[in-house]
């Protein structure tokens, strides 16, 4: 009886390998086409080569490198843009949420501060009471703000600027 489930078990998972593997083999023929396909330049230089001289292949080349070159810069030029966006994005950040009332449970309270890398942005303050909602924002420079501020404030400026907390 053992060995009549192992026997099935083997033959599971010889299956299951052979289906692994058709579709390892087929992704690495869609990627190789894919390749293929965006380089038809070089493909028809290489099946054409034969019918030209040394020289108007070297021309060839000499205008396929210099489109290339063309890209290259381009994509040097907008990847410099990119990197000049994206030391303005707000990607560090801090929230701490608290209860402002003794009466209300829940941490309905909170603050969030968002900075970008040199730590500009703002500080967003809800206080939640029976009363009502209010909310203050308050602006960041370099990891300071003007105004005195509440522990939870200074505990979610101290997290945005990766100090821990």
């Amino acid at each position: 009886m053992l060995d009549l489930a192992l026997s099935i078990a083997a033959v599971g998972l010889a299956v299951l390998a052979a289906i692994v593997s058709a579709l390892a083999w087929r992704a690495g023929r869609q990627a190789r086409r894919q390749v293929a396909a965006r380089t038809p330049d070089t493909r028809k230089l290489l099946t054409a080569g034969r019918d030209l001289t040394p020289e108007q292949v070297a021309e060839e080349l000499a205008g396929y490198l210099e489109s290339v070159s063309h890209k290259l810069a381009s994509h040097d030029e907008h990847l410099a843009r990119l990197q000049a966006r994206s030391e303005r994005m707000m990607t560090h950040r801090g929230l701490v949420r608290f209860d402002n009332d003794a009466e209300i449970k829940g941490r309905l309270s909170f603050c969030l501060v968002l900075v970008d890398d040199q730590f500009d942005g703002f500080l967003l303050t809800s206080l939640y009471n029976l009363s009502g909602n209010r909310i203050f924002l308050r602006s960041v420079q370099g990891g300071q703000v003007e105004h005195d501020l509440l522990p939870e404030e200074a505990q979610a400026l101290r997290q945005a600027r990766g100090e821990g907390d």
